[in-house]
């Protein structure tokens, strides 16, 4: 019986399947799907006429009043679901966020929106 000569092929092939191979051995979790964040605006004209914003949402949300503009007077703040909030304050909701903007003069006020 003869012996042949490994083909040099073969053993390059046999060495790369070798560690792909052992690659699934080790149980890394995959990472967890980032958090959805979503901003909304609304304004009021110098009127005082609100034109609000609001959007559904699937799950339980915390939301932060980001920004509130107004004119001259009282500090401009939002109203998240009929809550007066402070601009870097949050509330909870559950199915729908309603916002609009307190304070004088032409408004604009943001809230994020974090599932």
């Amino acid at each position: 019986m003869r012996f042949r000569k490994p083909d040099l092929l073969m053993i390059c092939s046999l060495s790369s399947v070798i560690p792909l191979c052992s690659c699934n051995r080790h149980n890394i979790a995959a990472p967890e799907a980032a958090t959805a964040s979503q901003t909304i605006t609304a304004t009021a004209d110098a009127d005082g006429n609100p034109h609000p914003a609001s959007v559904g949402i699937t799950k339980p949300a915390t939301v932060t009043c980001i920004s509130a503009i107004g004119g001259p007077g009282s500090p401009a703040s939002c109203t998240i679901n009929g809550q007066i909030v402070n601009v870097n304050n949050s509330v909870g909701a559950t199915t729908t966020v309603y916002l609009t903007c307190n304070g004088s003069g032409a408004l604009r006020c943001s809230a994020r929106i974090s599932q």
